[in-house]
């Protein structure tokens, strides 16, 4: 079961944005790390991407009562960095 079909990432800058990391990660384990690089994302373009395979089955059988962890998706072109948070429960 995926944490999400599809993450996209959207270029609005009137310049390709070159060297872009997508790194996906949880506070307590719950997913396994994540990171892909697109050499470049066209300027007023986007790429999608589906990561597969990335919750942890370590995690989810030793999960015993419900959970709450907080799941984080991190880009970063050279120097800038964008990063959103959210809580997810775990059952």
């Amino acid at each position: 079961m995926p944490l999400f079909s599809t993450l996209q990432v959207v270029n609005k800058g009137a310049e390709a944005a070159e060297n872009v990391e997508v790194s996906i990660d949880s506070s307590d384990g719950f997913l396994l790390p994540y990171s892909r690089t697109f050499a470049a994302i066209p300027f007023e373009s986007s790429v999608s991407l589906a990561p597969e395979n990335i919750l942890s089955p370590l995690y989810l059988t030793e999960l015993a009562d419900v959970a709450v962890t907080t799941v984080r998706v991190r880009l970063t072109c050279g120097k800038e960095q964008a990063e959103e948070s959210a809580d997810v429960t775990v059952l």
